[in-house]
């Protein structure tokens, strides 16, 4: 049987979890492989998003890596995934979306985002992130927890292996005032000054009626990589596509509110 729309979705966010924990673990394919008992050519294909791994083959692998903790259940979690379950919710109030678009930041090569009410998460300064938060019903302690997980993903764009971004802003973000006043002067004083590699393009209002108007996104590039059994580039596991408030497969790349 073949697999779905949903399904391919669910693999290519498992398979990125699964690279993910890999490198920061500090093991090669080969490594894993033999640590699990499987075939080198079997562990890139998980990763690919190209064959579906069982939760046994999953929780195996995290114990090889020594995760644990949140990450563990959060990966595990993506293993149980089936049917409407797949669509995640787009927003910066949901960990597990925060974690999966941290996955996402870190395979990328380059980034491109849009929004066209507020400033896109990557460049916000916590303050702001903290008041946008607020405005959407979350208290003080979940927002700081939200903000810190935030911030440390944005941190990508900053130092000398910063990831490029250009990001696309609607000119209304820049007048609708998020927090205080103050907390916006900040805020646009950064994108005035944004980050080396960083572009910042105003879109203005009045240009008409286009796709970018039904909400933000953020569009991943990932680069080949070779496979462990031929030097071939294959795909990077490319990163889901999303909207404001859900989640569906895209060939590629990914987008994100």
């Amino acid at each position: 049987m073949g697999t779905t729309a949903r399904g391919a979705f669910r693999n290519r966010l498992l398979g990125i979890a699964l690279r993910t924990a890999r490198r920061d673990a500090h093991f090669g394919i080969r490594e894993l492989a033999r640590r699990v008992g499987v075939n080198p050519a079997l562990v890139s294909n998980w990763e690919l998003g190209q064959r579906t791994p069982k939760r046994d083959d999953v929780a195996g692998i995290l114990g090889a890596l020594g995760v644990t903790g949140e990450e563990k259940r959060r990966i595990l979690h993506l293993a149980r995934l089936t049917g409407p379950g797949l669509i995640l919710p787009g927003n910066l109030s949901n960990r597990d979306h925060l974690a999966a678009l941290r996955d996402c930041e870190i395979l990328a090569t380059k980034i491109h985002v849009w929004h066209p009410l507020q400033i896109p998460d990557l460049l916000q300064i916590p303050d702001y992130t903290l008041a946008a938060l607020a405005a959407q019903g979350i208290d003080t302690e979940g927002g700081r927890e939200l903000v810190a997980l935030r911030t440390e993903s944005g941190n990508i764009i900053h130092g000398p292996g910063a990831t490029p971004v250009t990001a696309f802003i609607g000119a209304a973000a820049l007048t609708n005032v998020v927090g205080t006043p103050e907390i916006m002067r900040r805020q646009l004083d950064m994108l005035i000054v944004p980050a080396a590699g960083t572009i910042v393009r105003v879109v203005p209002d009045d240009i008409g009626e286009h796709p970018g108007r039904s909400g933000p996104f953020t569009l991943y590039t990932t680069p080949p990589r070779p496979s462990p059994t031929s030097p071939t580039a294959t795909p990077e596991p490319s990163c889901p596509t999303t909207t404001a408030s859900t989640a569906t497969s895209s060939t590629g790349s990914t987008t994100s509110p």
